[in-house]
């Protein structure tokens, strides 16, 4: 071989290393930085409204190298299994993450992707939606999650920062009277029992229906004080009881009564007996009462 052709083979030796050791540093200075995510991302959860709007989990993304870089995120539990669906705590709650900008769904299943050009910082924003209701016990369950930037169709993270969910389950109670207007609400109802021509002893029945996610108590308050009054002229009353459950309540005074449904949406009906007393010798005429019944979480 001439010296030419030596000169050659050993310039396109050094050339080929040149390749190599440049590609090298370009894959290991391509990393991305996670920049403020919040301490935690909060849902606040009313078991009996239905579509609850979806927190936001939003943090930055940032590019502190001089080229465009691409990585892979993951949000992982404790076994690093990444995840877009989970539930939080004890709830029964099903729980999803959805990319809203700044990311796009991968090829690889729960994987995301995000690209930051260099010197750039890129504003991440995921839905953090729940897909599935449930009547969940009041007070606060937690998630602890962790997320991951990853070379792109890497499995090992860089670059990790802690993910905490909060879901608040608050206190909530409804009631409805069998016979009055709609199913459970929050507001107010009205219910009217007509005894027709009174008799002694006559009775109508009803059904407090309950459903809440804490105990709860049930207040009973008689406008007469238990006495169902003459409308009109005149002071005249008849006497009436009101059995809940089959327990008499003292309506001179506002009657209190715990009680503690199932957790489920169906929750629990109390019957409500009324029963009037003696009407003989009383003053013809038209006789009422406003029975006010309300429910709250203890």
């Amino acid at each position: 071989m001439d010296r030419g052709g030596f000169e050659r083979l050993a310039l396109m030796a050094f050339v080929s290393s040149l390749v190599l050791w440049a590609g090298g540093a370009k894959a290991e200075d391509c990393s991305l930085k996670i920049e403020g995510m919040p301490p935690s991302v909060r849902l606040d959860y009313d078991p009996f409204v239905p579509a609850t709007a979806p927190a936001r989990m939003q943090f930055r993304v940032s590019n502190p190298g001089a080229q465009a870089c691409q990585a892979d995120l993951a949000l992982v539990d404790t076994s690093r299994q990444a995840m877009t669906r989970f539930d939080v705590g004890t709830t029964g709650l099903d729980i999803e993450l959805r990319p809203m900008t700044g990311v796009a769904r991968s090829v690889v299943p729960a994987v995301f992707t995000t690209r930051v050009g260099a010197g750039e910082t890129t504003e991440v924003l995921f839905d953090v939606a729940i897909l599935d209701d449930a009547v969940v016990p009041a007070g606060q369950y937690s998630e602890r999650l962790m997320l991951e930037l990853r070379q792109p169709g890497s499995g090992v993270a860089y670059e990790q920062a802690p993910v905490v969910l909060d879901l608040m389950s608050l206190p909530r109670a409804q009631m409805n009277l069998s016979g009055s207007r709609g199913d459970f609400g929050s507001g107010a109802s009205v219910s009217v029992v007509d005894f027709g021509k009174a008799e002694t002893g006559k009775e109508r029945q009803l059904f407090v229906q309950t459903r809440a996610n804490n105990p709860a108590r049930l207040t009973f308050k008689s406008a007469n004080d238990g006495k169902l009054k003459v409308l009109g002229e005149g002071t005249a009353t008849l006497d009436y009881s009101v059995r809940f459950d089959g327990s008499v309540l003292d309506l001179k005074q506002m009657a209190v009564r715990d009680i503690d449904p199932p957790r489920t949406y169906a929750g629990q009906a109390f019957e409500l007996l009324l029963t009037l007393g003696k009407v003989e010798g009383a003053q013809a005429g038209n006789y009422n009462d406003e029975l006010t019944i309300e429910i709250s979480t203890l």
